[in-house]
């Protein structure tokens, strides 16, 4: 396992740990609300993605200022996507994403935030390190397109393609300097209920305790129909 590897599974493993003992304090009521009928069954969309509940969310751990953003800076609507750059769920929406940007720019923020798993996809957190050295330079975006079409594309193949400062490009991989950033990413998505990529928040302004989150790679027509429907 690489050094970025280890380090990721080091923080889902205490994230892991806190979330266990967490778990046995709420088992017991858990089970009680299912035995009385107190928890709600999941919805769907209709790509199958389950939708959590408004009110169990925190829009404050989800948003994040430092995370590359593309849109409105004073949105009607923020949609936050935690993603993997080696999923290929996350490859397929990745495309219908930038469409939504380029159509809603005016009254939306679209936010990435990193969510590597080394376990399942070996090596995607040294792409999620590449991604935050990429926006260091202010080229985030074309890395997004770059990777998503080819995520085993050498990378110092692709600085220069997309205007990163090569140098200084691949002495921030080296000195693995954004890797507590990531963390942030892992924290802030675990605890908001990110178990796999990509995952959805939709946030509405004026609506900030009632995010909405969608999990899976959603269809574009229903990305676009969600869309529509909260900015209304």
């Amino acid at each position: 396992m690489t050094t970025g590897g280890k380090f990721v599974s080091k923080i889902l493993l205490a994230i892991l740990a806190t979330a266990i003992a967490a778990f046995l304090a709420l088992a017991g009521n858990y089970f009680y609300k299912i035995k009385t009928g107190g928890v709600m069954s999941l919805q769907f969309t209709k790509s199958g993605a389950p939708m959590t509940e408004p009110g169990n969310l925190d829009s404050k751990k989800i948003i994040s200022d430092k995370s590359p953003y593309f849109g409105a800076p004073n949105p009607e609507l923020t949609v936050v996507v935690f993603g993997n750059f080696y999923c290929p769920n996350s490859q397929k929406v990745s495309e219908t994403m930038r469409e939504m940007m380029l159509k809603y720019r005016d009254k939306t923020k679209f936010i990435y935030r990193e969510y590597p798993m080394d376990d399942v996809y070996q090596n995607s957190s040294y792409l999620a390190l590449a991604g935050k050295c990429a926006n260091e330079q202010n080229k985030f975006w074309p890395f997004y397109d770059k990777i998503y079409r080819n995520p085993s594309i050498d990378l110092a193949t692709v600085a220069p393609q997309i205007g990163l400062e090569s140098v200084k490009f691949l002495e921030c991989l080296k000195q693995s300097k954004y890797y507590a950033a990531i963390k942030n990413d892992l924290v802030d998505g675990f605890n908001s209920g990110v178990r796999g990529t990509p995952t959805f928040f939709f946030i509405k302004k004026s609506y900030e305790n009632q995010p909405l989150k969608i999990e899976g790679a959603i269809p574009r027509d229903t990305l676009e129909k969600i869309i529509e429907k909260l900015l209304k």
